[in-house]
């Protein structure tokens, strides 16, 4: 699964923007949408990858692989 794919359906899912899950992820907008690049080398933090896979309802492992290069 892309990065943009696993972001655009936690947000479908959760009925949040990139706004708001910027502030539920504790980053801001702009990197949500550089998540969402393929050519960004820097993944979320484990705090913000555990918030991601919390919002998600997955494990974090799930989220490593999604953003893994």
């Amino acid at each position: 699964m892309l990065k943009r794919d696993f972001l655009r359906d936690l947000m479908t899912q959760s009925g949040l923007t990139v706004s708001a899950l910027a502030d539920a992820v504790g980053v801001s907008r702009q990197t949500v949408y550089r998540w969402e690049d393929p050519t960004y080398p820097h993944p979320p933090s484990l705090p913000q990858a555990r918030a991601l896979a919390d919002l998600a309802g997955c494990s974090i492992e799930k989220v490593a692989q999604v953003f893994s290069p």
